[in-house]
């Protein structure tokens, strides 16, 4: 289970992320719109699939040199709300036209038969540029809000998840209005999700390439497992293996047929499997297994524990949890039997920085005074011996904070730590150190 505490808010596993960039029309459109009226579907699909192959294969090749080098091949929101570029132009370098589509389900198009279907694939900074399913190769079963990538020929989906209700969730026109119902919380869920899907492919590239660590992924890596910061990444590259085999789980997990996303409201008393899960900072959580009951893990020792333990039944998300870092959090717990050893203070630290900055826009402070006013809390957000860990989760600061630095080779199999990896390297803010 994931408690949200009181310093935290609701856009957490969101911070940071930068909307969808503007692309470029895929190359040759003029040309396939030729081929359509010569020859058909078929023929631009075919061509289509040699294009997306194309530049699928320069992709690669880039996405290699990226993740070698550190970079991340997606947009990152700066600190002072300003996008920077995923990575430096490098002079010389070829121009690779990379176009991400989403479907729109809510729309309905004439074939060349003359007939109507619903759905079509509209390219994102670019809507009026649509394509089917069958010409991108995306599959037919799309659902609303589904992302396609056309350099890596990615389908990310939620069609294959099986959304329930448990509790009791208004159905009030007011609800509706809101957000609340349960319609309208699937729909926020299913776009949260495939973003979540997304992120997943980029990380585990990330920490799949050959070289050691560098640049935003080895920030990225340091900020969710503390103890990296005492590591050289020649040291780190090694348990990169362990990191990039948990992302695979729960992004095998994810993509499974039939994986199962409860959305829960006012649960019910003799509901054993939610116990505690009407507080008011539960964002969500997975049933324990009889064994962790019976014989919980000793977090204090720093003997990991399997990832072959992973729990059944539903991820169960609370309001609170609709976003990437809850659904991140509580797969690992379904798919890589993870452990909350510490919640991240990642929110409070980030609110920190936030109120340290303000603090020095107003007054017209130098970057050295804000570094020397802020050295005291940055000089917290340091790891720390691993035998200073409490041997359980710590709910107030500052013992949260310092537990989370505290934690040493156990933030391996802790879900916020996975998290937290996957949201800062794929984006999100990266807390001052």
């Amino acid at each position: 289970m994931h408690a949200q505490d009181k310093d935290t808010d609701k856009t957490r596993g969101r911070a940071g992320a930068a909307g969808p960039a503007a692309r470029a029309a895929a190359p040759g459109t003029g040309r396939l719109q030729v081929l359509q009226r010569a020859a058909g579907n078929a023929a631009v699909a075919r061509a289509v699939a040699e294009q997306r192959q194309a530049r699928a294969e320069a992709q690669a090749e880039e996405n290699a040199r990226r993740v070698t080098n550190g970079a991340t091949p997606v947009q990152r929101a700066a600190a002072d709300g300003t996008k920077e570029s995923a990575s430096p132009v490098v002079s010389g370098a070829p121009v690779i036209q990379r176009a991400v589509w989403t479907y729109n389900a809510s729309t309905r198009t004439h074939d060349v038969m003359g007939g109507q279907r619903s759905g079509v694939w509209q390219e994102d900074g670019n809507p009026q540029h649509t394509a089917s399913s069958a010409q991108l190769g995306a599959g037919a079963q799309a659902h609303h809000g589904d992302k396609y990538d056309d350099a890596t020929g990615r389908h990310f989906g939620s069609g294959n998840v099986a959304f329930s209700q448990r509790g009791t969730i208004p159905d009030t026109p007011q609800a509706h209005r809101d957000g609340t119902a349960y319609k309208e919380r699937e729909a926020h869920v299913r776009q949260a999700l495939v973003e979540t899907k997304r992120r997943l492919a980029t990380a585990i590239a990330m920490v799949s390439a050959s070289a050691a660590p560098s640049g935003r992924v080895l920030d990225a890596l340091r900020s969710g497992f503390p103890g990296f910061q005492r590591a050289t990444p020649q040291q780190i590259q090694p348990l990169l293996a362990h990191v990039a085999e948990v992302l695979r789980r729960i992004q095998t997990g994810l993509d499974a047929e039939g994986a199962q996303i409860a959305l829960a409201g006012e649960t019910a008393w003799y509901d054993l499997g939610a116990l505690g899960s009407n507080q008011a900072n539960v964002a969500g959580w997975v049933a324990p297994t009889v064994g962790e009951r019976l014989n919980p893990h000793d977090k204090k020792s720093e003997k990991l524990p399997t990832m072959d333990a992973g729990r059944e039944g539903a991820i169960n998300l609370r309001s609170l949890g609709e976003n990437v870092w809850y659904i991140v959090h509580e797969a690992t717990h379904r798919f890589a039997g993870t452990l909350d050893y510490q919640y991240s203070p990642y929110e409070h630290e980030l609110n920190e920085d936030r109120a340290d900055m303000g603090t020095a826009q107003t007054l017209g402070w130098s970057q050295q005074k804000l570094e020397e006013y802020s050295a005291d809390r940055l000089g917290k957000r340091v790891a720390r011996d691993a035998d200073q860990y409490t041997g359980q989760d710590e709910s107030a600061h500052p013992a949260k904070q310092l537990n989370w630095y505290a934690m040493g080779p156990r933030a391996l199999m802790n879900a916020d730590s996975y998290a937290q990896f996957v949201v800062v390297a794929t984006g999100g803010t990266l807390p001052r150190r």
